[in-house]
């Protein structure tokens, strides 16, 4: 994991300048329904619920993993590549005679059991040849993830990330079962070798067995020992698929994020909308410059006008009361909050929860997991309640307490939520140290234990205004159909390149 993205908060060492806008001076129709947001109210603008519902106005702005290349068909490649071929799996297996295992009896035979090690081995390779379902098995599954590959990174029309890495888990599934099919396969095989008279004695007089116990006892060893290569063989598929899987979802997850935010944004004040429309409208054309006024269009239906806005782009950010936040650069953002100002403390708004809560919100949406959050003010404390807001503000926009390894040091932890007060670290229990506060604490932890299960919910179950299970089905099969036609137009333009070669001479 990379390293937490760092969020400084300068408090309290200068005043706002004039003119900053304040959320209690910004026209509400700037704010969703603002003109009936209470404080809690407002806040829910971050809560799971509301960000789903931004989610769902804008998802044609969500787009493929353009730096994920989904696999590949390498799982499968390299099962086939790898899967028990030949005797040396056996090798080890001891005989009667200490000193000499399978692998040597085998491939060093005497003189007068030549003959028979040979027919072992050539019976024993044959049992573990390729099955052709599973080679058909292999191919249908290259097919399948280049067709789903393909529709990944569909533009027109596009389908959800979170759709397509359903797909890409049935097609595991398929080849996870093909897998397990030429393991039964292999080990009916050997099995049926068992019952083979000839072959009981032909092992017996290569392996130096005398007695049909020792025979018997033999053949539990081989067959644990090619269910064990099986077990291993088809966990190194099982992790493999699963963690591309994983990286689909986690980059949907993202794309959830990035363009929940950046909807909540865009209606939250005019400053925003043009920041955003200005970044978009540059990196679509892929100028240098884009005008400072642009004409923006709100009323079209599934705007994908966020697909090329990345939230580290926008030189200019503010939070939900219009306090500016400065954008640092390599993931670090800061907030100067007003030393004194009637119109931000003295309210029943909180605005210093909004404006954290902004603050944590927008390095959330970028993807980060962790967070390293610095509040600094001479008044300790202050200091320290500023701290315990930070604290709330990380939950609320949903980052999750707990650890990850440390990236410079995998045998020590670092925590998901970090919260420095005057450059000291300050853990919940250490800000948090009264009755009266812990049990603020708890509520805290409630509320965001509540909005984890909801956003799981979110991302688990997607409901697409997009697409659906049977439109993705018959494009999925339209697309493998593509994928076939263009390999056999392949193959035969490749054989009349052969036939064409003039002959060598020699």
């Amino acid at each position: 994991m990379a390293d937490p993205k760092e969020v400084l908060t300068q408090v309290g060492s200068a005043l706002v300048s004039g003119g900053k806008a304040l959320l209690d001076n910004i026209p509400v129709a700037l704010i969703p329904f603002g003109t009936h947001l209470k404080t809690e109210q407002r806040m829910e603008l971050f809560s799971p619920v509301s960000m789903h519902k931004q989610f769902k106005a804008y998802e044609t702005s969500a787009k493929g993993p353009d730096q994920i290349k989904l696999g590949s068909k390498t799982p499968f490649d390299d099962y086939e590549k790898n899967k028990v071929k030949n005797t040396d799996v056996f090798a080890e297996i001891k005989t009667q005679n200490e000193k000499e295992n399978f692998g040597h009896k085998i491939n060093q035979p005497s003189a007068d059991t030549k003959d028979n090690a040979n027919a072992v081995k050539k019976a024993l390779e044959d049992i573990l040849v390729t099955d052709a379902k599973t080679t058909a098995a292999q191919k249908e599954y290259a097919n399948s993830v280049t067709a789903l590959n393909n529709l990944l990174h569909s533009k027109t029309p596009r389908y959800p990330v979170e759709a397509v890495a359903s797909k890409l888990q049935e097609a595991n599934a398929a080849a996870k079962n093909a897998i397990g099919d030429q393991h039964k396969l292999e080990k009916d095989k050997l099995e049926a070798l068992f019952k083979d008279d000839d072959f009981k004695t032909k092992l017996k007089t290569t392996m130096g067995l005398s007695t049909d116990t020792q025979l018997e006892s033999f053949k539990k060893e081989m067959e644990t020992t090619l269910d064990k290569a099986h077990k291993d063989a088809l966990s190194k598929f099982e992790s493999s698929v699963t963690e591309e899987v994983k990286s689909l979802h986690t980059q949907a997850e993202n794309e959830r994020r990035r363009v929940a935010w950046l909807a909540t944004m865009w209606h939250h004040s005019n400053a925003m909308q043009k920041e955003i429309a200005r970044v978009a409208e540059l990196n679509k054309k892929g100028q240098q410059t884009a005008a400072t006024t642009i004409s923006v269009n709100v009323k079209e239906n599934g705007l994908a006008i966020f697909e090329n806005v990345k939230i580290e782009d926008l030189e200019y950010m503010e939070g939900i009361t219009g306090l500016p936040m400065k954008v640092e650069g390599n993931g670090k953002y800061s907030m100067q909050l007003p030393q004194f100002g009637p119109l931000y403390y003295n309210t029943r708004h909180d605005n210093v929860l909004y404006d954290l809560t902004s603050l944590a919100s927008a390095v959330y949406a970028t993807g980060a997991n962790s967070i390293k959050m610095s509040v600094n003010h001479k008044d300790e404390k202050w200091a320290m309640e500023l701290g315990r807001r930070s604290f709330e503000a990380c939950l609320r926009a949903g980052f999750q307490e707990g650890t990850f390894p440390d990236p410079k040091d995998p045998s020590k932890s670092l925590s998901n939520i970090t919260i420095m007060v005057n450059g000291k670290p300050k853990t919940a229990d250490e800000l948090f140290d009264t009755p009266d506060l812990q049990a603020r604490l708890q509520e805290m932890r409630r509320v965001a234990a509540q909005q984890a299960t909801q956003r799981k919910n979110y991302i688990e179950n997607p409901i697409s205004k997009t697409t659906n299970s049977d439109v993705l089905k018959n494009a999925l099969q339209t697309e493998k159909a593509k994928v076939k036609d263009a390999e056999a137009e392949a193959e035969k333009q490749a054989a009349l390149a052969q036939n064409s070669a003039p002959a060598q001479t020699l």
